[in-house]
């Protein structure tokens, strides 16, 4: 499961932004502390409503020009993020303005990366995938961390520090190294196949792709492990069910379906799935 499967499957997101700052176009830096103080969802401490009156107020203010439709979703973005704990149905029409103003605005501007937050704390059915809010928290976690250690809850941060433990994220892949030197992915799954006579096709295709040296290291770990999984008793196996839930990023056309799909094949292979 990944991002492909949901309603931000074809959305850009920026690469560097780190939470420091709300990051809101067309907001001056004043407004925007402002609305970092005042916000319940950055600060605890903030005065309840303070937040909710600042943005519907900067909503009545929005610009008449080409840049209302990218300051306007914003704005209905943060609404919908100060509103979830208290008001859900009010929070999901906020949301579902962001998603309309964002479809309107197309490749001409970047989503928010606390659209991914969002959508990760939006009831199934206001998220385009059932049961992803792992998906969208994950994602947001792997390509933003200093920001996830800012805006996410304490049962958020556990939940990510949970992931990376157990590896579920390809981002927390380690690059793989053997003695100081670099582990080459064709090499491991040359050595796995003749120890365990093993067999992927999608492996092997992986494998032919340029690139993506992290992505096929974990594929061939994946597959060590549903071969050792494989051999366990079924009493063993209930008390080390792995988890199997990914996130791939990417902006469009760089091949997230792709390998997606691949590793689809790999943990069918692997007895995994």
């Amino acid at each position: 499961e990944d991002l492909c499967s949901t309603w931000a499957k074809d959305l850009e997101f920026p690469k560097d932004w780190n939470g420091t700052t709300l990051g809101l176009p067309g907001v001056k830096a004043a407004k925007e502390q402002e609305m970092m103080n005042k916000l319940l969802f950055v600060n605890a401490q903030a005065p309840s409503f303070a937040g909710k009156k600042l943005l519907e107020k900067q909503l009545q203010k929005a610009p008449e020009d080409d840049s209302k439709d990218l300051v306007t979703s914003n704005l209905h973005l943060l609404l919908a993020l100060e509103l979830l704990p208290k008001d859900e149905d009010h929070a999901k029409r906020e949301f579902k303005l962001y998603q309309q103003l964002l479809q309107r605005l197309g490749n001409s501007s970047p989503a928010h990366p606390l659209a991914l937050l969002a959508a990760s704390r939006m009831p199934d059915d206001a998220q385009g995938l059932d049961n992803g809010d792992h998906v969208f928290l994950q994602a947001f976690a792997l390509q933003y961390p200093d920001a996830a250690n800012r805006f996410c809850t304490v049962a958020e941060k556990e939940r990510v520090s949970q992931w990376r433990e157990a590896g579920e994220s390809i981002g927390a892949e380690e690059d793989g190294t053997h003695g100081g030197e670099p582990e080459e992915p064709a090499k491991l799954w040359s050595e796995l196949k003749e120890e365990y006579d093993a067999a992927s096709s999608a492996m092997e295709e992986l494998l032919k792709l340029t690139g993506l040296r992290r992505v096929k290291l974990a594929g061939v770990r994946l597959f060590k492990a549903g071969r050792a999984f494989s051999r366990m008793d079924p009493e063993l196996r209930k008390l080390n069910t792995p988890a199997l839930n990914y996130s791939f990023l990417g902006n469009p056309g760089t091949g997230k379906t792709t390998v997606a799909r691949l590793f689809a094949g790999i943990l069918h292979d692997s007895g995994l799935r």
